[in-house]
């Protein structure tokens, strides 16, 4: 499918596009919905898909003005890759899927399911929309042998973005894993101040400061700086 745009959105499209090149903030194109951090953007946690608008003329809120048709297009940390021009709430539409594996699969390769075939059932665009309100992941089937699954990390019950609830677990878990190493490490921290004659507090208090870009446990008392496990990473 070759990519158009409907003429009264050239001039919108172009825009964007300068800005894109430009490595400008493209958020004045996005939802406006982006502030309420409680709103799940299902697309985006599925396929890593975002929405943007072409209006030209910048609102007092600081979006752009809206536009019934919007771009869709996926990013790397290097490349926009655009997708489709479609009607605002397209979201659930396969045909992005199957752009993007005609056109840049090298983009969506690790996503894609190795050995298998066919899916027992195709499921439509109506199938998704209502699957993912119930936060079930969908396979998608291009072709033979060509299917795709949570390209953009996929969805939590709670329809929080996956890869997101993932990432966050394993933070946590690090954190506290620097948490227990400054605990086994504070009685040698105030047995090292003791004997220097530095007068403490009632109690060491150490706060997380990045020293030549590793993370560190600075004791704000003694000036004593431990080096985190695996600098805090």
């Amino acid at each position: 499918m070759e990519f158009t745009c409907p003429p009264e959105l050239n001039a919108g499209l172009a825009a964007l596009e300068r800005k894109i090149n430009g490595g400008e903030d493209l958020r004045p194109h996005l939802s406006r919905r982006l502030a309420d951090l409680d709103i799940q953007d299902m697309l985006h946690n599925d396929w890593g898909i975002h929405h943007l608008h072409l209006g030209i003329k910048q609102e007092s809120d600081g979006f752009v003005e809206r536009t019934g048709p919007v771009l869709f297009a996926r990013f790397s940390s290097t490349a926009a890759y655009l997708i489709s021009v479609r009607k605002h709430g397209s979201w659930a539409c396969q045909d992005f899927i199957r752009v993007i594996h005609r056109n840049w699969p090298e983009t969506i390769s690790r996503y894609r399911l190795l050995g298998a075939v066919s899916l027992a059932k195709q499921t439509s665009d109506e199938d998704i929309a209502m699957l993912r309100k119930a936060a079930i992941n969908v396979p998608i089937q291009v072709e033979p042998r060509a299917i795709y699954m949570a390209i953009g990390g996929g969805y939590s019950t709670t329809k929080t973005n996956a890869k997101v609830v993932r990432d966050c677990a394993r933070q946590t878990a690090k954190l506290k894993a620097c948490e227990e190493f400054v605990r086994e490490k504070a009685p040698a921290v105030l047995e090292q101040a003791q004997a220097r004659g530095l007068k403490i507090g009632d109690e060491l208090s150490f706060k997380l400061r990045t020293l030549d870009g590793v993370l560190v446990a600075l004791e704000e008392n003694t000036g004593t700086v431990l080096p985190l496990p695996d600098g805090g990473a």
